[in-house]
């Protein structure tokens, strides 16, 4: 599903976007959930419900949102999170937000995760969970300052390595915007994981 437009999109109570995954039926194998992209210049107002479950845990549905700003009260990012909770929506989502600041306080938890502030900062005070089987991967990009505070959590570590022999990976940049300058700050007690089996953490 791919809805976009030029001003402002909404996504009303009482609509349904589902693209869940297929169970095994005979001799037809499984299907992966699908993706649901929004984007609206002017904004995303996401009131309605969304659904992309996998017919297990690793095939879950993909999510991208590219929205004018995260920054408003009860459309911020941590009310996204809560809208985005329990829908099955968890191999990777794709979060920007052209305008203004993201605070990232509640839990995330997808394996694939992508945030960016275009023209703002992100402060990360709470937990990414983009463990599994393999490490996950994790992109926070801010235009201007990236921190992460005392509290935060980016878990990316794997049970196995991936096929390279790899764990997790973070990909961590502040100053994206030229013309403002950025710093990234990593305050004492802020974790990052990335290791998996039979390497060091």
């Amino acid at each position: 599903i791919d809805l976009s437009a030029t001003g402002a999109l909404s996504i009303a109570s009482g609509a349904t976007l589902r693209v869940d995954g297929r169970d095994a039926v005979g001799t037809i194998g499984t299907g992966a959930a699908g993706t649901i992209k929004l984007a609206g210049l002017g904004g995303v107002i996401l009131d309605g419900t969304l659904s992309g479950r996998g017919p297990d845990a690793g095939t879950g549905g993909h999510f991208i949102l590219d929205t004018l700003s995260l920054s408003d009260p009860g459309r911020d990012y941590d009310a996204l999170v809560r809208t985005l909770a329990n829908t099955g929506l968890t191999g990777s989502w794709d979060i920007r937000a052209r305008s203004g600041d993201i605070t990232m306080a509640a839990r995330t938890q997808t394996r694939d995760l992508t945030v960016s502030a275009d023209d703002g900062s992100i402060l990360l005070s709470g937990e990414i969970d983009a463990s599994g089987a393999t490490g996950g991967h994790v992109r926070l990009w801010a235009g201007n300052n990236l921190t992460l505070a005392g509290t935060a959590m980016i878990d990316a570590h794997g049970a196995e390595t991936d096929d390279a022999g790899r764990g997790g990976r973070v990909w961590l940049g502040a100053g994206m915007n030229i013309a403002t300058p950025g710093a990234l700050l990593l305050a004492q007690g802020s974790r990052i994981r990335v290791d998996a089996a039979g390497q060091p953490l």
